[in-house]
């Protein structure tokens, strides 16, 4: 919606003239991030010198872009954020904004998914690993992080394996011997793993990897499995002493001038004897090759093979790529950072436990530490004071570091070429443009109002996994799920069988595969659904849950799906539409609608004709686009100030409907808000049965509330805040069950806390005939305190009947459960909220053996297990070595030992050490972001090098020995501060809330420390979990008798009795406490378990669940098209273009100032001899 006669002056900014600063402000459009939209910003990699002649040349020509930029977004307004990665690594960005440096900033454009899928067509890679006895040390720790790089480039099309090879060629992870595995988040996670654990030794046998190669990579090709389109051998070795021309010959020349599988070739380590035959193997096989010696230059080096896979795009004459989509993402500057978010909240976790036990003297049990970090994991109200409503919504409190918020999206790009003619032969990649489409826009497109209760639509991409769907959960305690973007429409759509884990039916199977084949038609299947979170609250805001999850309750039910591709994308749309219900919708009487109530108006005014339906409290639904500005002329506090705010216009004369307002919906809100003004009117006052009143003051009533399909609320306080967490899909389904059900729940495990809430609610069908639709939902909430009252003074006293026992006595346990098994009220108030098995287990079986209750196995298949760390030193020996032994080794033996060195060997072995210290700091300043894999290489090399403990010693004492006499400083003392300085050195803070005296002692006893203070090291892995969940068996009049209802208690054979509370869906339960528990009967819990199948549980997907998928992408390399290609030119042409291409690699690049440093090294050397 724009509106001409209106103008943003913060549009107009433009930077000051010595263009240092640039105004920026906020616009909701990009979540109220300082932005500014005449300009894009650029952002370098920390690994890309931004002073090099190719960036800075890439950063001028591409302020051309602004232009372009500005233009699409003043034509859609609607576009989030556009930009281009260039394959030199500078990404350009629209609008401009500040770029985050917080936690760290690892971003590198040419690793996101939008880039990698857009720059080369689909590729099948086989990495070779050297694992002979010389790659060790630095060189393993290099060619680990050459692996972690190539695998970072590689997407959801791509297919990878890596084998290790030295007298022998084996795969790093076993179970994908002889297969290509896809290379999503799950499986590049396991891969990288392995990469940790293989181990160096033998003679590298060239031949027998590389026919390992060829033979997989020629298999998948003919069978036209994986990705059947680009195919690449990375070798990645510390040296090759023969070309093996006979190997290539065989397998890869058969079609020349073409090569069906590229060669890479990564050369590892500072002195190597001969780089001619690596280098030959690369060019020879249209591939490239890089020498590297740091861990600085890895990843810059590493993608220069994404350029040499997209020549064939740019030269091809006849085909172009279409539009690429990537999976969903989460728009962080590194996804994979899961492991680092990981150990920094255990590490906090661990700090606040020290700090609690040194406070209180008292280490708790581990079961209270549980239920203590549970219970910081809750929910916890916020208020919008600025609202002109009590705007509230859930967010989880996260005590053990900051809560991290995300936003998903997918992004649409295209490749970018250099066409400019030049006198050498050059196929240049100039990099990606794209822009992002935010989940939440598509999900608005998407009508959710249409679908109706307990109706959904879900996207799933052409790898059968999900972009869209209320039941994606990337998220758990606020970080990112490792493999959060390849969930399977199967793992999210459960069917209801009694299968076991991941033995998917037929049905669901052939759903699958005709969805990603883009196939269109309709099926039914009876599935079960969890409602914990898949639901959302009338006034909760939708974004990425953070919470530990846990499946409570389940309905199982028919569904029917529709489904269809979407044309030039890689995706098809599913709708699923409950049984029964799901067809129907409520349509308004013609008096209602919007331009009848005007028409019907005698008056001239009509100013607050429509508005004097909304009055007292009212919302509509945060996330549903009623109608909306694309741009920022307008701020608006809450949903119902915006809504009013186009009420008003519609009220007025000359108004037309524009594309972004949804008319339809709109006018349902009038519509709805019209039938239920009465709502806004004090209820207090109604005398029914009796005085309103005092109603509430008798049941403790807070609020109520009236929720109608097209998203509006009322609600009343009374006079407490609104806590409006009543779900529309549970009392839906009730209705069906008993027409006049009211649903009571509680917050799960709640016990005895005060001002617990009970919520109440009951549906309002609207019917026709046989044909009834979802209307609305009403219900209340109310202090659970009331309730028990009045429980315990029903249940202390018989009437008129004469009893000698009640639920006043010790010798009965009286309880109202609801249809999931939960406690809703008992005379034990601790109970509360908790599951009936874990209080009674016995009693809970007998009622599921009485067919009272009906249990339920469900899967999670996006669960997260935290597998248990070993604990290990990290030191290694180099600095553990005592001071007073290094010393021992500094110095020459005695002058009468060893003969004295004469004046000119001792000066150049000083200038010489210096020199080499000098050269190392600049190299290790190159390489802080890898500062990790520097202290592995150095581990590695004391336990496999070949010098022995004496030598590192003099090394470690020399280090020593030198920096103390040039800096005055013991090495020893910049590497451990003394404790008493140490303090200014914390990773934290010294907390406010924490007296000094509660501080960890500066000095600690290890006599004093206790070892269960240690909490367990823990990694978050992906894993699948069973529960068994519980759902009220229902039964008519006619069929009660068989049921367990009519049964009595028979002393302790029986030592309860169960009835029904009609018009609710509880059960009143009592129980003979003076029947002893019998352990025989331990009931299955609703808690999540892992599933266990004997092996990982990629290496199981893998075996198992191994599901069609379709290629959408354009497949452009040497071989495709050749017909197409022969009616443009002669085939010799299309052959010496690529051939005329002679760049195929070099050395890594090397830093100025070590040019310079070993340039001086070797003068002075030569001067000295």
């Amino acid at each position: 919606v724009t509106d001409g006669s209106e103008k943003d002056p913060l549009a107009s900014q433009v930077p000051h003239s010595d263009k240092t600063k640039l105004p920026l402000y906020r616009k909701r459009h990009f979540y109220n991030i300082p932005v500014n939209t005449n300009y894009s910003a650029v952002h370098v990699p920390s690994n890309v010198y931004e002073r090099s002649k190719e960036v800075i040349s890439g950063i001028i020509w591409s302020e051309e872009l602004d232009k372009i930029f500005k233009s699409n977004y003043k034509l859609d307004p609607s576009l989030s954020w556009q930009y281009f990665g260039s394959s030199t690594g500078f990404m350009r960005q629209f609008p401009a904004m500040i770029w985050s440096q917080e936690p760290i900033d690892l971003f590198d454009c040419r690793t996101r998914s939008w880039y990698i899928e857009a720059a080369s067509s689909p590729k099948d890679i086989v990495i070779l690993v050297d694992r002979s006895g010389s790659m060790t040390g630095m060189r393993r720790e290099i060619a680990r992080h050459v692996v972690h790089n190539i695998l970072d480039t590689l997407g959801n099309n791509d297919y990878v394996n890596i084998y290790t090879f030295s007298n022998t060629t084996d795969p790093l992870v076993e179970c994908f011997d002889n297969m290509l595995v896809q290379a999503n988040l799950a499986n590049v996670r396991v891969l990288k793993e392995g990469m940790t654990s293989f181990k160096t030794e033998q003679i590298a046998n060239f031949s027998l990897a590389l026919v390992t190669a060829f033979e997989l990579l020629e298999t998948y090709r003919l069978l036209e499995k994986g990705a059947n389109c680009n195919q690449a051998i990375m070798l990645v070795t510390d040296g090759v002493q023969y070309n093996y021309k006979e190997i290539f010959e065989k397998y890869n020349w058969q079609n020349l001038p073409f090569v069906n599988v590229r060669v890479f070739t990564y050369l590892i380590g500072r002195e190597v004897s001969d780089v001619r035959e690596v280098k030959w193997m690369a060019c020879a096989n249209r591939g490239y090759y890089v020498h590297l010696s740091t861990y600085a230059e890895v990843r810059e080096e590493v993608l220069h093979y994404i350029p040499v896979m997209a020549r064939p795009m740019v030269l091809n004459a006849t085909q172009k790529p279409n539009p690429t989509w990537s999976p969903v993402y989460a728009d962080v500057t590194d996804p994979k950072l899961t492991n680092w978010l990981w150990i920094n909240r255990e590490r906090n976790r661990q700090r606040e436990r020290f700090l609690a036990y040194r406070r209180n003297k008292v280490l708790l049990p581990p079961d209270e530490q549980d239920k203590k970090f549970v219970h910081q994991q809750k929910y916890v109200r916020i208020h919008n004071e600025n609202a002109t409503a009590p705007t509230v919504f859930l967010q989880k409190q996260d005590n053990y570091g900051e809560l991290q918020t995300y936003r998903l999206m997918t992004s649409v790009s295209l490749p970018v070429y250099d066409k400019k003619p030049r006198a050498e032969r050059v196929a240049n990649l100039l990099g990606v443009a794209g822009t992002d489409i935010p989940i939440e826009y598509i999900e608005s497109l998407m009508l959710p109002y249409r679908l109706g209760v307990n109706g959904y639509a879900f996207i799933v991409s052409n790898n059968g996994y999900i972009l869209i769907h209320p039941d994606l959960r990337p998220v758990y305690q606020g970080i990112l799920k490792p493999a959060y973007n390849r969930v399977d429409v199967t793992e999210i759509e459960i069917m209801d069988d009694d299968a076991e884990p991941r033995e998917f039916s037929d049905e669901i199977r052939e759903l699958r595969k005709r969805i990603v084949m883009l196939q269109k038609g309709n099926v039914t299947l009876k599935v079960k659904t969890h409602i914990d979170d898949m639901v959302r609250d009338f006034s909760e805001t939708r974004s990425a849950s953070s919470e530990p999850f846990f499946q409570r309750r389940l309905i199982t039910s028919k569904r029917h799906y529709y489904y269809m591709g979407l044309n030039s994308t890689p995706f098809s749309l599913v709708i699923a539409l409950p049984h029964k219900y799901g067809f129907y919708r409520v349509q308004h009487l013609v008096e209602n609608d919007i331009h009848r109530i005007r028409s019907n108006n005698k008056n001239d005014d009509v100013k607050g004709l429509l508005t004097q339906f909304f009055t007292g409290n009212w919302t509509v639904h945060p996330d549903w686009h009623y109608c909306r500005y694309l741009d920022d002329r307008y701020y608006f506090e809450n949903p119902q100030e915006e809504f009013l705010h186009f009420l008003m216009k519609v009220e007025g004369r000359g108004w037309k409907w524009s594309k972004e307002c949804d008319r339809k919906l709109f006018c349902k809100v009038v519509a709805d808000a019209k039938i239920t003004s009465w709502f806004s009117q004090n209820i207090t006052t109604t005398t029914k049965e009796e005085n309103g009143a005092q109603f509430i003051r008798r049941f403790g009533i807070t609020v109520a509330f009236l929720a109608t399909h097209s998203g509006l609320t009322r609600w009343q306080d009374f006079p407490q805040n609104i806590d409006a967490s009543a779900k529309e899909e549970p009392a839906v389904e009730h209705y069906y069950i008993d027409p006049m059900t009211f649903v009571y729940s509680v917050p799960f495990d709640i016990g005895d806390e005060n001002n617990t809430l009970l919520t109440v609610s009951h549906a309002i069908f609207r019917e026709e005939g046989d044909k009834k639709a979802p209307a609305a939902v009403i219900g209340y909430q109310s202090y659970h305190s009331a309730l028990y009252a009045f429980f315990t003074s029903i249940t202390k006293s018989c009437g008129d009947i004469p009893c000698t026992r009640t639920c006043e006595s010790e010798e009965l346990h009286c309880l109202l459960l609801d249809d999931n098994g939960y406690v809703i009220i008992s005379d034990n108030l601790a109970e509360t909220g908790y599951f009936f098995g874990r209080i009674r287990p016995d009693i809970m079986s007998m009622l599921v053996e009485d067919s009272v209750y009906k249990v339920t196995r469900m899967y999670d298949y996006q669960g997260l297990c935290p597998e248990e760390q070993e604990t290990t030193n990290p030191a290694t020996p180099i600095f553990t070595v005592t001071k007073s032994k290094i010393f021992a080794l500094v110095l020459p033996p005695p002058l009468s030992v060893q003969p004295l060195m004469t004046l000119s060997h001792f000066f150049r072995w000083i200038f010489g050490m210096f020199l080499t210290l000098t050269q190392l700091t600049q190299t290790l300043t190159l390489a802080t972001e890898d500062i990790y894999f520097y202290h592995r290489a150095v581990e590695e090399q004391l336990r496999y090098g070949p010098c022995d403990e004496e030598t590192y010693l003099w090394m470690g004492g020399t280090l020593l020995y030198l920096t103390r006499a040039v800096t005055g400083t013991e090495l020893e003392t910049m590497m451990y501060p003394e404790q008493e300085d140490h303090e200014e050195h914390l990773d934290h803070e010294q907390d406010p809330e924490v007296e000094a005296t509660d501080q960890p002692s500066s000095k600690l006893n290890e006599k004093e420390f206790d070892q269960r203070l240690l909490i367990k090291k823990t990694k978050p892995e992906p894993c699948d979990h069973e529960m068994w969940l519980y759902n009220l068996v229902h039964y008519t009049e006619r069929n009660i008798s068989s049921s367990g209802y009519d049964k009595t208690m028979t002393n302790c054979t029986r030592p309860f009795i169960v009835q029904r509370v009609s018009g609710s869906n509880m059960i009143f339960l009592v129980v003979n406490n003076l029947c002893r528990e019998k352990s025989d009967k331990v009931p299955r819990m609703p808690d999540p378990v892992k599933v266990d199948y004997n092996m990982t549980l990629a290496c199981y997907r893998v075996a198992q669940n191994a599901f069609p998928r379709r290629q959408y992408m354009s497949c452009i390399n040497r071989n495709a098209n050749v017909s197409e290609v022969l009616r443009v030119r002669p085939i010799f042409m299309i052959a010496l273009q690529e051939s005329e291409i002679k760049l195929c690699g070099g050395a890594g690049d090397t830093s100025p100032a070590i040019v310079s440093t070993g340039l001086l090294c070797l003068i002075v050397q030569l001067a000295l001899i």
